[in-house]
Protein backbone atom coordinates (compact mmCIF):
# COMPACT_ATOMS: atom_id res chain seq x y z
CA UNK A 1 0.00 0.00 0.00
CA UNK A 2 1.38 3.25 -0.94
CA UNK A 3 0.18 6.15 0.32
CA UNK A 4 0.13 9.97 -0.27
CA UNK A 5 -1.45 13.03 0.95
CA UNK A 6 -2.49 15.97 -1.42
CA UNK A 7 -2.63 19.85 0.35
CA UNK A 8 -5.92 21.38 -1.36
CA UNK A 9 -5.83 24.10 0.64
CA UNK A 10 -5.07 25.82 4.35
CA UNK A 11 -7.27 23.10 5.65
CA UNK A 12 -8.53 20.84 3.10
CA UNK A 13 -5.66 17.46 2.36
CA UNK A 14 -6.70 14.77 -0.02
CA UNK A 15 -5.36 10.86 0.83
CA UNK A 16 -4.26 8.62 -1.89
CA UNK A 17 -3.77 5.35 -1.06
CA UNK A 18 -2.70 2.68 -3.86
CA UNK A 19 -3.33 -0.93 -3.32
CA UNK A 20 -1.75 -3.67 -5.44
CA UNK A 21 -3.74 -5.17 -8.23
CA UNK A 22 -3.66 -8.37 -6.65
CA UNK A 23 -5.23 -6.96 -3.31
CA UNK A 24 -8.19 -6.46 -5.10
CA UNK A 25 -8.69 -9.11 -7.39
CA UNK A 26 -9.01 -11.24 -3.93
CA UNK A 27 -11.07 -8.82 -2.42
CA UNK A 28 -12.98 -9.44 -5.59
CA UNK A 29 -13.00 -13.28 -5.42
CA UNK A 30 -14.02 -12.84 -1.67
CA UNK A 31 -17.45 -10.75 -2.24
CA UNK A 32 -18.16 -13.22 -5.63
CA UNK A 33 -18.02 -16.38 -3.43
CA UNK A 34 -19.83 -14.72 -0.53
CA UNK A 35 -22.80 -13.35 -2.19
CA UNK A 36 -23.29 -16.12 -5.04
CA UNK A 37 -25.37 -18.29 -2.43
CA UNK A 38 -27.23 -15.68 -1.50
CA UNK A 39 -28.46 -14.80 -5.15
CA UNK A 40 -31.59 -16.44 -6.65
CA UNK A 41 -31.21 -16.21 -10.69
CA UNK A 42 -33.98 -17.68 -12.17
CA UNK A 43 -33.00 -21.32 -13.91
CA UNK A 44 -30.61 -21.65 -11.26
CA UNK A 45 -30.89 -23.13 -7.56
CA UNK A 46 -30.02 -20.84 -4.95
CA UNK A 47 -26.62 -20.60 -4.64
CA UNK A 48 -25.55 -22.93 -7.81
CA UNK A 49 -25.27 -20.32 -10.51
CA UNK A 50 -22.45 -20.85 -12.48
CA UNK A 51 -19.63 -17.72 -11.18
CA UNK A 52 -19.53 -16.05 -15.06
CA UNK A 53 -23.65 -15.69 -14.84
CA UNK A 54 -23.11 -14.07 -11.28
CA UNK A 55 -20.51 -11.44 -12.62
CA UNK A 56 -22.52 -10.23 -15.55
CA UNK A 57 -25.95 -9.85 -13.93
CA UNK A 58 -24.47 -8.38 -10.32
CA UNK A 59 -21.09 -7.87 -11.32
CA UNK A 60 -20.62 -3.86 -11.10
CA UNK A 61 -22.32 -4.13 -7.61
CA UNK A 62 -20.71 -6.32 -6.14
CA UNK A 63 -17.00 -4.98 -7.48
CA UNK A 64 -18.52 -1.44 -6.63
CA UNK A 65 -19.10 -2.54 -2.94
CA UNK A 66 -16.15 -4.25 -2.29
CA UNK A 67 -13.81 -1.35 -3.84
CA UNK A 68 -15.58 1.15 -1.35
CA UNK A 69 -15.23 -1.77 1.63
CA UNK A 70 -11.11 -1.23 0.30
CA UNK A 71 -11.09 2.19 0.96
CA UNK A 72 -12.91 2.18 3.92
CA UNK A 73 -10.44 -0.18 5.37
CA UNK A 74 -7.23 1.13 3.98
CA UNK A 75 -8.15 5.13 4.94
CA UNK A 76 -9.01 3.53 8.81
CA UNK A 77 -5.46 1.72 8.80
CA UNK A 78 -3.51 4.42 7.07
CA UNK A 79 -5.44 7.27 9.82
CA UNK A 80 -4.83 4.22 12.79
CA UNK A 81 -0.90 4.18 11.63
CA UNK A 82 -0.01 7.93 11.32
CA UNK A 83 -2.29 9.08 13.97
CA UNK A 84 -4.48 11.18 12.04
CA UNK A 85 -7.68 12.95 13.00
CA UNK A 86 -10.15 13.32 9.75
CA UNK A 87 -13.28 15.56 10.55
CA UNK A 88 -14.52 13.44 7.51
CA UNK A 89 -14.18 10.97 4.38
Amino acid sequence: MEATIHNRSQVLRELEIRVGEEEVNKAFDEAYKSMRPKLALPGFRPGKAPMSVVKKLHGEAIEGDTLEKIAQEKFKEYAEEQKLEPIGR
